[in-house]
């Protein structure tokens, strides 16, 4: 009789094994802790970008209360400011104008 070996699984095989029930296990932390408990570190550094995107849309549509009103949260590393877009456009306020947010003329009356 002849030896017969069996044929070993390919290296590759077990790699996909491998990073499939990798992804399996973050996939269930996620679910059972929540997303933003499991992903703390992918936060963003910085929002400034949306906010002025934001505010823009809100200037280009005309939405007054969007502009005007709502409250925005601006995030730069641990710093948390609030304020409308409004506020943030006002060449007046030193503290917003590094911001860089457009002002929306004649649409907040005072």
């Amino acid at each position: 009789m002849q030896n017969k070996k069996g044929e070993g699984m390919a290296v590759s095989t077990i790699i996909l094994i491998v990073l499939g029930l990798f992804i399996l296990v973050i996939l269930a932390l996620g679910f059972m802790f929540g997303w933003k408990t499991l992903l703390f570190w992918v936060k963003p550094e910085s929002n400034v970008d949306q906010i002025s995107a934001a505010c823009e849309v809100a200037c280009i549509t005309q939405s007054s209360y969007s502009f005007c009103s709502l409250e925005r949260k601006i995030i730069v590393g641990n710093e948390e400011i609030i304020g409308t877009c409004n506020q943030f456009s006002d060449p007046n306020n030193e503290e917003y104008k590094k911001y860089n947010i457009k002002q929306c003329s004649g649409l907040c009356q005072s």
